[in-house]
């Protein structure tokens, strides 16, 4: 990357760590996402692992590795940075997998509205849109 090759892009080099993260998320390349974790605990890298986009990254991979989708729906709407933009490619997928897994476990029991405001949609959006 170009930014590790300019000694005051020290910003960039985090934020962008970031979304690489997030990225390999949405193409759920494992591989990658190793090796960018491995990259984040090398000393010898300018990024900073302590950084609050990077904290936020490594917490929706955990959310989602984990089926955590109440926490997931929370962190996508506060998403520092442009980080909520690459969620955006993939909180479709992540609505459909929470959306079955409550129609499993609540059958008819569970209200639409509830489902709605856990799975970070507008409460007055139209249910039948799959978005």
């Amino acid at each position: 990357m170009l930014t590790y090759w300019l000694p005051h892009a020290t910003v960039q080099v985090t934020e962008f760590a970031g979304y690489r993260l997030l990225y390999n998320i949405y193409t759920r390349n494992a591989d990658e996402q190793m090796a960018a974790l491995t990259e984040l605990n090398d000393p010898a890298s300018r990024i900073n692992a302590r950084a609050a986009n990077i904290q936020h990254a490594l917490d929706v991979r955990s959310c989602q590795a984990a089926g955590n989708y109440v926490r997931f729906f929370n962190l996508f709407r506060d998403a520092p940075l442009m980080g909520g933009y690459l969620i955006d490619f993939f909180v479709k997928r992540e609505r459909s997998k929470a959306l079955l897994q409550i129609t499993h476990a609540f059958r008819p029991s569970m209200d639409v509205k509830t489902i709605q405001v856990s799975s970070a949609r507008d409460p007055r959006a139209d249910m039948t849109d799959t978005a």
